[in-house]
């Protein structure tokens, strides 16, 4: 409970968490009053009756309308043809068979951990991996954004260490060759 100073005495709020978000009480002059409200909004609350309180809960799509929404709508302006094809493919080929149909919300850590094993079984570069989970973390992040989800459970999910690779080193004859070929260039002495 609050308690506010005003020119007209003390006042009494209360607050409420409904989405991981507070809502507060109207002031009141007394302590009982603030407590009542918040027994009869907690009330609202567990029944479900968020549009009287002033929340109205937004109805959460599937995971593939909402993905397929996200790149019509938000990436296609921001991504090249050739770009967004792949985004496609990655959805269709990878990410739309592990969520099959679920709502957003009712995505998983699990689902990402489970997309980049079976990635990985299936032969796929951890490359290759990371940038389909990227796809599948990006959708969720906008998603949360939208406020259609409190937060990404992929946000802790991690890349897959990539191997680089190996330096590729010149052998003596590649250098020697290099030099005659560039022996009048004005730079020479350089190399």
């Amino acid at each position: 409970m609050e308690k506010l100073k005003t020119k007209k005495g003390m006042k009494y709020r209360e607050s409420i968490y409904i989405n991981g978000r507070k809502k507060n009480s109207p002031s009141f002059s007394r302590k009982t009053d603030a407590r009542k409200w918040k027994v009869e909004m907690e009330a609202k609350k567990n029944k479900g009756l968020l549009e009287e309180i002033g929340i109205v809960k937004k109805d959460i799509p599937l995971f593939k309308d909402y993905a397929l929404q996200w790149l019509d709508t938000v990436k296609v302006y921001q991504l090249t043809p050739s770009t967004l094809q792949t985004y496609r493919a990655e959805l269709r080929n990878h990410i739309f068979p592990m969520t099959k149909l679920l709502k957003l919300n009712e995505i998983q850590r699990e689902h990402g951990e489970a997309l980049l094993s079976k990635m990985i079984q299936n032969g796929h570069k951890p490359k290759g991996c990371n940038k389909v989970l990227g796809v599948f973390k990006s959708i969720l992040l906008h998603a949360e954004d939208e406020e259609l989800i409190t937060k990404s459970p992929l946000r802790r999910v991690k890349k897959l260490k990539e191997i680089g690779k190996p330096p590729k080193f010149w052998s003596s004859m590649e250098i020697n060759q290099f030099l005659r070929v560039n022996q009048n260039h004005e730079y020479y002495y350089l190399f």
